[in-house]
């Protein structure tokens, strides 16, 4: 969110163990099939099938509404689409 100018007005991070990605799942398939145990949040306009417990597919978000998810807490990478 450092290199993302925005004037949002966002939570304070707290931390937590768990992994937030942002971007194209089709080109990240393997996510689908995460098998560590830190959780993992994917926000993707994709809505796979998911019956793995360390995966949570949030959705497509806008930039507030993805900036503000993100600032709850945990580690993250936004993929753009180039």
């Amino acid at each position: 969110m450092w290199d993302h100018v925005h004037n949002y007005p966002l939570k304070q991070p707290s931390f937590q163990k768990k992994l937030s990605f942002a971007g194209s799942v089709e080109r990240f398939g393997h996510l689908s099939n995460w098998s560590y145990s830190t959780p993992l949040d994917i926000f993707s306009e994709s809505n796979y099938e998911n019956s793995n417990p360390r995966v949570s597919f949030k959705g497509w978000k806008t930039d507030p509404e993805l900036l503000f998810a993100l600032s709850e807490g945990g580690f993250g990478l936004v993929w753009g689409t180039n």
